[in-house]
């Protein structure tokens, strides 16, 4: 009933792994009554930490989605060693993680994986080629994924090769509903509209589990009072079937001049994403709730500030 309180897990309890739990160190949870737990378990150090998705609504019912020593698939002769980060939307997870075996290095050694069904798949591996940018373009980093509640998954990451620099070796790329991947965005990118300046660090995501996102970035050598942008674009709408569409439009710039439907014409002076640090797995699994909406202060010329309130 309303008000009720239902022991989903406690440590010290018997858990689907087949030992005892140690410890929680972290929980997600999706909107229909599941959540993962990233566990530590009563086991030998080979084998005790796991992520593992129980049912709120039947606390007998627990999934082991991945457990430290067991094979990483899509990594030859590699095995989960640590869980850095995970997120849950809808019936889907997403995880982050590091592997060790034969031929691993630091420069391979972590993945990003896709559990949807009964099997993890994976999306990305530091050291593989990105898909759908040239020969040579490798994964360097993976910092940070968010899930479409059906189906794909939206990854910010940094990447090395030929021509890649400091200025332009971050990208945010999309696994979508079909096969084909695309780079929504690169560091270094011409930011449209007629300008001339490059997008510069991506400092705020936001995404809708519908398909929608958003992007505050700087621009690489605009002036002070225009160096701000604000973009948006639309992954999984039936519209967007061409993956160029699927690429985010500009929609705000410092320094440009806005009516605020108010009769009053006012230059736009600052752009601020307010919330936590950027950070889509947990701890903070999502950098807003759902990582659905963006709150933003915008200042104005005429010294008047507004608050917006922004769904992707």
């Amino acid at each position: 009933g309303a008000g009720m309180a239902v022991s989903v897990m406690r440590e010290g309890g018997m858990t689907a792994a087949g030992v005892p739990l140690a410890s929680i160190q972290r929980m997600d949870a999706n909107e229909s009554g599941r959540c993962l737990v990233h566990a530590t378990l009563q086991a030998p150090v080979t084998s005790n930490t796991a992520l593992i998705r129980a049912d709120t609504n039947n606390m007998m019912q627990q999934t082991v989605i991945a457990r430290k020593g067991d094979m990483a698939p899509g990594v030859p002769n590699g095995v989960f060693s640590s869980f850095i980060g995970e997120t849950y939307v809808g019936g889907n997870i997403s995880f982050r993680a590091t592997v060790t075996g034969q031929g691993i290095t630091a420069a391979n050694n972590e993945g990003l994986w896709y559990f949807k069904g009964n099997n993890n798949n994976l999306i990305v591996r530091t050291g593989d080629q990105v898909e759908s940018m040239p020969t040579g373009i490798l994964w360097s980093k993976i910092l940070g994924a968010w899930m479409h509640e059906d189906s794909g998954i939206m990854v910010y990451g940094r990447i090395k090769g030929p021509g890649v620099a400091p200025a332009n070796d971050t990208i945010l790329w999309l696994v979508p509903e079909v096969p084909e991947r695309v780079v929504l965005l690169r560091e270094g990118d011409l930011i449209g509209g007629g300008s001339t300046y490059r997008l510069g660090p991506m400092q705020r995501i936001a995404f809708n589990p519908g398909g929608g996102y958003m992007v505050l970035a700087s621009l690489l050598g605009a002036p002070a009072y225009s160096d701000t942008v604000l973009l948006s674009g639309e992954t999984y709408d039936s519209l967007t079937d061409n993956p160029i569409l699927r690429r985010p439009v500009l929609r705000m710039r410092e320094g440009t001049l806005y009516d605020r439907q108010e009769g009053i014409v006012s230059k736009l002076t600052s752009i601020t994403w307010s919330g936590p640090a950027f950070d889509p797995f947990q701890k903070a699994a999502h950098p807003h709730p759902m990582g659905t909406a963006a709150t933003l202060q915008l200042g104005y010329s005429n010294g008047t500030k507004e608050i917006v309130w922004s769904v992707p």
